[in-house]
């Protein structure tokens, strides 16, 4: 089916997850740059009256921040960033239990689909069988009735079954990621 990591990256709620992650992450940088020291560099330029001479000075400021609102909230963003990765982990044990669900279900029926089949093919040699039986007159018609009948609701197992592997197999596709148009170069 290919890889499975790239595959759980495709679904929405692992994408949301893991861009809430690098948010979280990326505020935990603006916070540390809070920590140090602003530095501003400027400049000013203007013209001398009664002439055209003109003047250029260099400005530098700077301001100390107070250490601890910046510092608490770079814990808060730290915190932020835990309260993030835990729902990354929530989201890909979700997505991962659903994978396992869809896969387990799908081979269920599998399984069920090919005994049906099988119980299919058979209850059909006991119909012919049947059908000569009474026209040898060895038997009574209620027996070919009986066996046409048993023949007739194995094909609608069986039908039903396929509907449900098909079910089955759509459940899979979407728990693997698929049916969602990706923003990446591989969408």
């Amino acid at each position: 089916m290919g890889d499975g990591q790239a595959l759980l990256l495709r679904r929405p709620d692992i994408r949301e997850a893991e861009r809430r992650l690098a948010a979280a992450a990326a505020r935990i940088g603006v916070a540390r740059a809070d920590l140090y020291p602003r530095v501003n560099l400027g400049g000013a330029v203007g013209l001398l009256t009664g002439g055209f001479v003109a003047t250029a000075s260099p400005l530098i400021s700077w301001a100390f921040p107070n250490q601890a609102p910046a510092r608490a909230r770079l814990e808060q963003a730290r915190a932020t960033e835990r309260a993030a990765l835990a729902g990354w982990d929530v989201a890909v044990l979700r997505a991962l239990r659903e994978v396992e669900t869809a896969l387990a279900a799908y081979d269920g029926e599998v399984r069920r689909n090919r005994a049906l089949d099988a119980a299919r093919v058979q209850s059909a040699l006991y119909a012919r069988r049947a059908a000569a039986r009474v026209r040898l007159g060895d038997t009574a018609f209620l027996i070919q009735f009986d066996a046409e009948r048993a023949r007739a609701q194995a094909a609608l197992a069986q039908a039903q079954s396929d509907l449900t592997v098909a079910q089955s197999q759509v459940a899979l596709f979407r728990a693997l990621g698929g049916g969602w148009q990706t923003n990446g170069p591989t969408g």
